[in-house]
């Protein structure tokens, strides 16, 4: 979902829409993602922890979503936090 995490409620982030062309998306939201992952391995991350995960919006556009601990320790790794 791409609501907030206080609002889970909207039908429109959890249902498909016919006509929406995910693939596109989701394709585009993968190649970003596997980018970001490999510059994660080149800073040394354990990727099994820190990865860029691909998603897909209910419009079809392409979203790459990171867990909070990830990108803190993103931050850390590139030295623009503690």
């Amino acid at each position: 979902m791409n609501a907030p995490e206080e609002d889970c409620s909207n039908l429109d982030d959890v249902l498909f829409v016919a006509g929406v062309d995910y693939l596109s998306g989701w394709r585009e939201a993968d190649a970003a993602a596997r980018q970001m992952n490999e510059v994660l391995a080149g800073l040394g991350l354990d990727t099994r922890l820190v990865r860029a995960v691909p998603h897909v919006g209910a419009d079809g556009d392409p979203v790459v979503w990171l867990r909070p601990e990830s990108a803190r320790l993103i931050a850390r790794a590139l030295g623009v936090a503690e």
